[in-house]
C-alpha cells in the first residue's frame, strides 16, 4: 500500500519545482497559448478577403432588406467581379470565354412566385421543399430537360419531389388559365427589355446579345 498522507503537489529533484504539478490536471488537450499576431501575414490576403466580405455582405443586405420592395420586377445588374476591374462588357466576353474553353453547367433558380402576384389566386407559391428538390436534383443528376421553345435554354420537364410541373414550366399555368397571350406579351417584353439593356455595352460579344433576343 502506498500512503499518500504527507504527499503534496509539489516535486523536487534537490529543489522545489518552479512549476508545482496540480493534482487532477487534464494532460489532454494542452492548454493552448494566448492568440498572437502573425507578423508575416499577407497584406493582399487581407485585402482580398475584405472585399469579399463586403461584396457578400452587400449582396445580402440588397435580399434582405430590399427583397420585398423588388418583388415582381426585373433586376438587371451586370455581375462584377471585385478582382476584375474592367469594363461590364469585358467581363462578359471574358466569362463567354471561360464557358468556351472550360465547359460546364450553369444553373439558374429563382424563387417567389410564378403566374402572377400573391394577390392573384391564380398564381403559386414557389416553396422551400420545391427548391430543395430542384437542389438535391442536380446534385443527383435525375432532373429531365428540355429546351424553352421561348428562350432556348434548357428547362426542368421533371424534378423528383415536384409534382406540379406549372411551378416548373409557369407557361402552362398561363396556358391552363386562358392567359396564353398574357404570357406572350411577357416573353415578348423580357426580349425586348433583355436587348436594350445589353446595347448598353457596346463591346459585348453579339452572340451575347443574340442569346437573349
Amino acid at each position: 500500500m502506498v500512503d499518500t498522507g504527507d504527499m503534496s503537489d509539489e516535486f523536487s529533484f534537490g529543489e522545489p519545482a518552479k512549476h508545482p504539478a496540480r493534482l487532477g490536471k487534464p494532460l489532454w488537450p494542452p492548454a493552448r497559448e494566448p492568440a498572437r499576431a502573425r507578423t508575416g501575414s499577407s497584406h493582399a490576403a487581407k485585402l482580398m478577403w475584405m472585399v469579399a466580405g463586403l461584396v457578400v455582405a452587400g449582396a445580402l443586405a440588397f435580399v434582405f432588406l430590399r427583397g420585398a420592395d423588388e418583388a415582381g420586377k426585373s433586376l438587371r445588374v451586370p455581375g462584377t467581379n471585385p478582382f476584375f476591374p474592367m469594363l461590364h462588357d469585358l467581363q462578359g466576353n471574358r466569362f463567354l470565354e471561360l464557358l468556351e474553353e472550360h465547359p460546364l453547367e450553369v444553373y439558374l433558380m429563382n424563387t417567389g412566385r410564378v403566374g402572377g402576384p400573391e394577390e392573384d389566386e391564380r398564381s403559386k407559391k414557389v416553396r422551400i421543399k420545391h427548391s430543395s428538390a430542384v437542389v438535391k436534383g442536380i446534385a443527383e443528376g435525375t432532373i429531365a430537360w428540355e429546351p424553352d421553345p421561348d428562350f432556348g435554354y434548357q428547362v426542368a420537364a421533371s424534378v423528383p419531389g415536384i409534382d406540379d410541373e406549372e411551378v416548373l414550366q409557369p407557361c402552362k399555368l398561363y396556358e391552363r388559365t386562358g392567359r396564353t397571350d398574357e404570357y406572350r406579351a411577357q416573353v415578348e417584353r423580357l426580349k425586348a427589355e433583355r436587348a436594350e439593356f445589353l446595347g448598353e455595352f457596346p463591346s459585348l460579344s453579339a452572340e451575347i446579345v443574340a442569346a437573349v433576343s
